[in-house]
């Protein structure tokens, strides 16, 4: 992980709309002295799409050779924190408005998380058992999976399943069928 600038150098370098979530780079005089506004007219645009198909908008800061995750800049300016994960609560990875991103674990990261593409049942952790008679139930904790149970009904299946959900301090958005 790329250590950032101080929040005051990123609040002298960018500007962020928190309504919108727009990002944009204020007017700086360049290595040759002149005075560069072209940045400052739209929001930042250019995004990284990761293996799993999800995109980001991302952005180089002066210093640094890599690309630098916008939300991680917005995150330090409006918080002056570093944490370990950033979630967008709504599972969309460009939608950097304030009251979308939150601070968090890679375990809180991904106890909001989509449905994933190859579910079969409509619920996370809830699978058909190898002799297709039963339903199985499973919930990952912390870095363990673990077996809830197998159920004749699926109803009863999905039950235990969101209640391990409550327990487990799942977010309310995990498993939803979601973009990326």
């Amino acid at each position: 992980m790329i250590n950032l600038p101080s929040q005051e150098e990123l609040n002298n370098t960018f500007k962020y709309n928190s309504e919108t979530g727009d990002l944009f780079k204020l007017p700086f005089t360049d290595e040759m002295g002149r005075y560069q506004t072209r940045y400052s007219k739209s929001p930042i645009r250019n995004t990284l799409t990761n293996d799993g198909g999800k995109s980001y908008y991302r952005t180089k800061i002066t210093g640094n050779r890599s690309d630098v995750l916008v939300h991680r800049i917005i995150f330090k300016m409006v918080y002056n924190l570093e944490p370990e994960s950033i979630d967008h609560i709504d599972g969309n990875g460009l939608n950097n408005r304030l009251v979308n991103i939150r601070g968090c674990s890679h375990s809180e990261n991904h106890k909001n998380v989509k449905r994933g593409a190859n579910n079969t049942s409509g619920v996370t952790g809830v699978s058909r058992s190898r002799d297709k008679l039963r339903w199985r139930v499973r919930i990952r904790v912390g870095k363990n999976d673990v077996n809830l149970g197998e159920f004749k009904n699926f109803d009863d299946a999905v039950k235990v399943r969101r209640q391990a959900e409550i327990d487990h301090e799942y977010h309310v958005n995990h498993g939803s069928d979601r973009p990326l």
